[in-house]
Protein backbone atom coordinates (compact mmCIF):
# COMPACT_ATOMS: atom_id res chain seq x y z
CA UNK A 1 0.00 0.00 0.00
CA UNK A 2 1.33 3.41 -0.92
CA UNK A 3 -0.08 6.51 0.71
CA UNK A 4 0.02 9.50 -1.62
CA UNK A 5 -1.99 12.04 0.39
CA UNK A 6 -3.26 12.29 3.94
CA UNK A 7 -5.79 14.67 5.43
CA UNK A 8 -6.68 14.53 9.11
CA UNK A 9 -9.60 16.48 10.53
CA UNK A 10 -10.61 16.60 14.20
CA UNK A 11 -8.62 13.57 15.35
CA UNK A 12 -7.13 13.80 18.83
CA UNK A 13 -5.12 17.04 18.96
CA UNK A 14 -5.09 17.69 15.20
CA UNK A 15 -7.80 19.98 13.89
CA UNK A 16 -6.99 20.04 10.15
CA UNK A 17 -3.70 18.91 8.57
CA UNK A 18 -2.84 17.83 5.05
CA UNK A 19 0.23 15.94 3.78
CA UNK A 20 1.43 15.06 0.28
CA UNK A 21 3.77 12.08 0.32
CA UNK A 22 5.55 12.51 -3.01
CA UNK A 23 8.92 10.97 -2.12
CA UNK A 24 9.66 7.23 -1.81
CA UNK A 25 10.65 7.78 1.84
CA UNK A 26 9.04 10.32 4.17
CA UNK A 27 10.15 11.20 7.69
CA UNK A 28 7.93 12.76 10.34
CA UNK A 29 9.97 14.84 12.79
CA UNK A 30 9.12 17.47 15.38
CA UNK A 31 9.21 18.33 19.07
CA UNK A 32 7.42 16.30 21.73
CA UNK A 33 3.61 16.45 21.90
CA UNK A 34 3.25 17.96 18.42
CA UNK A 35 1.22 15.10 16.89
CA UNK A 36 3.70 12.72 15.23
CA UNK A 37 2.18 9.67 16.88
CA UNK A 38 -1.32 10.96 16.14
CA UNK A 39 -0.48 11.00 12.43
CA UNK A 40 0.68 7.38 12.58
CA UNK A 41 -2.35 6.35 14.67
CA UNK A 42 -4.72 7.92 12.15
CA UNK A 43 -3.10 5.89 9.35
CA UNK A 44 -3.34 2.73 11.46
CA UNK A 45 -7.02 3.39 12.27
CA UNK A 46 -8.01 3.92 8.64
CA UNK A 47 -6.10 0.80 7.57
CA UNK A 48 -7.84 -1.24 10.27
CA UNK A 49 -11.28 0.02 9.23
CA UNK A 50 -10.76 -0.42 5.49
CA UNK A 51 -8.78 -3.67 5.50
CA UNK A 52 -9.51 -5.62 8.70
CA UNK A 53 -7.57 -8.81 9.26
CA UNK A 54 -7.48 -11.32 12.11
CA UNK A 55 -4.69 -13.61 13.26
CA UNK A 56 -6.23 -17.07 13.08
CA UNK A 57 -4.47 -20.44 13.08
CA UNK A 58 -1.15 -18.92 12.11
CA UNK A 59 -2.59 -16.98 9.15
CA UNK A 60 -3.97 -13.51 8.55
CA UNK A 61 -7.59 -13.83 7.42
CA UNK A 62 -10.52 -11.50 6.94
CA UNK A 63 -13.08 -11.71 9.75
CA UNK A 64 -16.62 -13.00 9.26
CA UNK A 65 -19.16 -10.30 10.13
CA UNK A 66 -22.28 -11.32 12.03
CA UNK A 67 -24.71 -8.87 13.62
CA UNK A 68 -22.27 -5.96 13.25
CA UNK A 69 -19.46 -7.67 15.17
CA UNK A 70 -16.28 -9.13 13.77
CA UNK A 71 -16.09 -12.82 14.62
CA UNK A 72 -13.03 -14.79 13.46
CA UNK A 73 -14.04 -17.85 11.50
CA UNK A 74 -13.26 -21.24 13.00
CA UNK A 75 -12.50 -22.20 16.57
CA UNK A 76 -10.49 -19.10 17.51
CA UNK A 77 -10.13 -19.64 21.26
CA UNK A 78 -8.64 -23.15 21.09
CA UNK A 79 -5.23 -21.61 20.32
CA UNK A 80 -5.18 -19.67 23.59
CA UNK A 81 -6.80 -21.99 26.15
Amino acid sequence: MKIKKLRIQNFRGLSDVHFDFDQPTNVIVGPNAIGKTTILESIRLVKALLMPLCWFSGNWTKPVYHKRQAIPSGDYFDEFF
